[in-house]
């Protein structure tokens, strides 16, 4: 038995091309293709999504901004307005204090 009757396929000579069957499929293809597209952009988004959302679960690094800022900004014993006297005073105190502790080298 040959391969086409097992599948009963007609022979290359005997085909009949629909002409009705091709414009419909030529006429719905910008349909298709938007909704490739659409998938496409949805894919990117929802990677983007699962991307932002893998960093937020690193609680560590993501919060380790706002624990030295805490540990250094939040004057609990009010040493803080005496020490700021001038807007130069303030600059200072963000260069040498703040920024070591967010950014270290």
């Amino acid at each position: 038995m040959s391969p086409r009757a097992m599948f009963h396929e007609k022979p290359a000579e005997e085909e009949e091309i629909d002409l009705k069957k091709t414009a419909s499929a030529v006429k719905a293809w910008p349909n298709i293709k938007k909704g490739y597209s659409e998938l496409v952009f949805f894919l990117f988004f929802f990677g983007l999504y699962l991307a932002v959302l893998t960093m937020q679960l690193r609680v560590d690094r993501t919060y380790g901004v706002d624990e030295a800022m805490r540990q250094k900004v939040v004057d609990e014993y009010g040493d803080l307005q005496e020490q700021m006297s001038t807007q130069e005073d303030f600059f200072n105190y963000l260069e040498e204090v703040i920024r070591p502790e967010i950014f270290p080298d």
